[in-house]
């Protein structure tokens, strides 16, 4: 079974206005080869956007650009720039990207186990700590979204379903009132159900204010959630666009949807065999 996910509508003859930009990024780790090459997209306040492409491509090694999470992985921005609001935030720390409005739920949800489900959302309040009023209204704010974590506060999160700890990921990054969410692969190996509800939580967050920027290998969830969408693929940005006309490309419905031109599912054997058309990279 499929998860419904709820179609995200934007005025498009209003002008968005960037919260995020990346300009011609380029990253490396170590002694290594580039891994993300002349990267550049936007993110508009107030939207969702989604960035798509198969494992290795570099979407991870982005996101952890944009919130200072980098150097712990021994990768260095090369070349290019971060640019947040209009200032210049490139190599920032992280502790920094989060004062700054900027938060990561990472791919795994790298919860703190032998903590409560309390424990760990309090913790993602860590730099607010000087107005316990605040922090007290987002943990309501938190269990409002999430009905299941008020019933399991007092649960130790080593002890929870993957559902649930991936809402608990969720929750503490909301904890730090974040301008822009960062997600990681929100919906990998999890239950449609679940997803279904996570999607239909990050859409709230998204209609509150908060912009997104969301790495999902589910193209189809993605597209329905974003406003709009980029393919990376070796690096590099190959294809971009509103995710209405991304999901309407042939391209991506074969590759990333397993759907033929002509609207029959093809098997994995053929999907996989696939060779992405040389238009991409015009």
């Amino acid at each position: 079974m499929e998860p419904v996910i709820v179609d995200v509508a934007r005025d498009e003859s209003t002008p968005v206005t960037p919260m995020l930009e990346i300009r011609n990024l380029e990253i490396g780790y170590e002694r290594l080869a580039e891994v993300v090459r002349g990267v550049s997209l936007t993110v508009g306040q107030g939207s969702i956007v989604t960035l798509l492409g198969p494992n290795g491509a570099g979407k991870t090694t982005i996101l952890r650009a944009v919130s200072g999470l980098l150097d712990i992985h021994d990768g260095e921005v090369r070349k290019g720039q971060v640019i947040l609001d209009g200032a210049d935030v490139t190599g920032a720390p992280a502790a920094r990207m989060v004062r700054s409005g900027v938060t990561l739920v990472p791919e795994g949800r790298q919860v703190f186990d032998v903590l409560t489900v309390e424990e760990n959302l309090r913790s993602g309040a860590h730099t607010r700590r000087r107005d316990p009023q605040e922090v007290e209204e987002s943990l309501a704010e938190v269990f409002t979204l999430f009905p299941p974590l008020e019933k399991l506060r007092r649960r130790t999160a080593g002890y929870l379903s993957g559902g649930e700890q991936q809402m608990l990921a969720i929750g503490r990054a909301l904890m730090a009132r974040p301008r822009l969410l960062l997600l990681d692969e929100p919906s990998l190996g999890l239950a449609p159900k679940v997803v279904e509800e996570i999607c239909r939580v990050l859409v709230e967050i998204n209609r509150r204010g908060t912009s997104v920027l969301l790495v999902e290998q589910n193209a189809l969830i993605a597209l329905r959630m974003a406003h709009d969408g980029y393919v990376l693929e070796n690096g590099r940005i190959v294809l971009d666009g509103p995710s209405d006309r991304l999901l309407a490309n042939d391209d991506i419905r074969e590759f990333y949807l397993g759907l033929h031109p002509g609207g029959e599912r093809r098997s994995y054997r053929e999907i996989k065999h696939y060779r992405r058309r040389k238009r991409w990279l015009s």
